[in-house]
């Protein structure tokens, strides 16, 4: 049967126009509500795409303007005011890091007291720490070294007022207070009188300024307290 749609034209006439059949399908299909024609797509040129050779479409961009993009992307960007500051802080903190490193190592700790190393110096501070001498009256008192024969004192008790014999290993160094005075027994720095400055617990030594050398890191035996 022919495919076509009815006009009117006057009244009592109709007219037959007869329409291609893929397009009177297609017509009839929507009229019918059975299913929608999708419609054809623009042509490229609407668009503002460019055929490409075997049939894709790209952008507007051409091969010039995406290597002036690359180009540019490549460069580097100037930095702003806050981003230089930013940088110069770091670098600083950075040096200022590489110098406390290096004055660390120059002020490494000194070696400990040697277990045969005679200590005992005229005119320190020292403690008992033998329980049992005087029935242990004596222990943890201290007392002054008044005279040495390498590893044997005289030492006076300072709240007795005793004056005992006795051997380094029955004594041991005390440490002041930050601001005290002492003098180095043991280590390379033997002899020097220097001023305590601070504790380092972690490091089991005393940070102690001294007349001749300096600051340095010593191990708590190797200063005792002056007299």
């Amino acid at each position: 049967a022919e495919e076509g749609r009815m006009l009117k034209r006057e009244e009592g006439e109709r007219v037959k126009i007869a329409m291609p059949t893929s397009l009177g399908a297609a017509a009839s299909s929507l009229l019918a509500g059975k299913g929608k024609t999708p419609l054809p797509p623009p042509p490229a040129a609407l668009l503002g795409l460019e055929e490409e050779e075997g049939g894709g479409r790209s952008g507007g961009k051409t091969e010039g303007s995406s290597g002036k993009a690359g180009k540019e992307s490549g460069q580097k960007r100037k930095l702003t005011t806050v981003e230089e500051l930013m940088l110069n802080e770091k670098r600083k903190k950075e040096r200022d890091a590489a110098e406390q490193a290096e004055r660390k190592a120059e002020e490494e700790k000194d070696e400990a007291l040697g277990p045969d190393e005679a200590w005992l110096c005229k005119g320190i501070i020292v403690k008992v720490v033998n329980k049992k001498l005087g029935g242990g009256k004596y222990y943890k008192k201290k007392g002054v070294v008044q005279s040495v024969d390498k590893y044997a004192a005289q030492v006076k008790v300072n709240d007795l007022g005793h004056v005992l014999s006795l051997d380094q290993e029955h004594l041991e160094t005390v440490i002041p207070s930050a601001g005290g005075e002492v003098l180095v027994v043991a280590g390379k720095y033997k002899g020097q009188v220097g001023v305590l400055k601070s504790i380092e617990e972690e490091e089991f030594a005393a940070r102690v300024h001294l007349e001749k050398s300096g600051e340095r890191l010593l191990p708590y035996e190797n200063i005792s307290k002056l007299a």
